[in-house]
């Protein structure tokens, strides 16, 4: 998205107009992470910034509407969607937070040197219950990071007191600003010509 935003009038609906018409070109599919930040509701026209976002929104479904091919598009805010572009979008795939079994898997996923790794992914998949698979990532790179300090790499290990810091801290993070995002699930819309 950060791509196709600009900051001068009508250069956004450009931008978009060239995203299409290079997918369309080249038989690509389409994929606009974070879509939200261009999907979003249309605002009120008492708002200064109003016509070029409305214009944008429409924009956006006009060229949805005369493609041909595959558009995913991807959100955690699937509530801020133009009920107009819900209606363009095909099918939603609502991604939940993994289960116990999942995250444990996710663990040894993330953590793929099983000689480096003194943990129990059990406990880990219980101590994380309510993480997405990219807070587990998150969890996993900080403890690498956390136990690759040393200046001999034979004795980099990452343990369990390690992930266990890491979960705690991502919980806290997530605690904090439970109140700007909610509950919100990522989610993904599929856009077929």
């Amino acid at each position: 998205m950060a791509a196709r935003i600009s900051k001068y009038l009508g250069d956004t609906a450009k931008h978009i107009k060239a995203a299409f018409a290079t997918a369309r070109d080249h038989g690509a599919v389409l994929f606009f992470d974070e879509a939200d930040s261009l999907l979003s509701k249309r605002v009120s026209t008492g708002e200064s910034c109003s016509t070029s976002i409305n214009q944008n929104r429409n924009c956006l479904m006009q060229e949805l509407d005369r493609f041909d091919g595959v558009v995913i598009v991807t959100t955690n805010l699937f509530e801020n969607y133009d009920p107009a572009l819900l209606r363009r979008i095909q099918r939603h795939i609502k991604f939940r937070i993994p289960d116990a079994s999942m995250r444990r898997e996710l663990f040894a996923l993330h953590l793929p040197n099983p000689e480096r790794v003194q943990a129990d992914y059990a406990v880990l998949a219980e101590l994380s219950k309510g993480l997405s698979g990219g807070d587990i990532l998150n969890v996993c790179v900080n403890a690498i990071h956390a136990g690759s300090t040393d200046t001999d790499p034979a004795k980099w290990m990452v343990t369990q007191a390690m992930l266990e810091r890491e979960i705690v801290k991502v919980k806290k993070a997530k605690a904090e600003h439970s109140g700007e995002k909610g509950k919100s699930r990522r989610r993904i819309g599929f856009c077929v010509g």
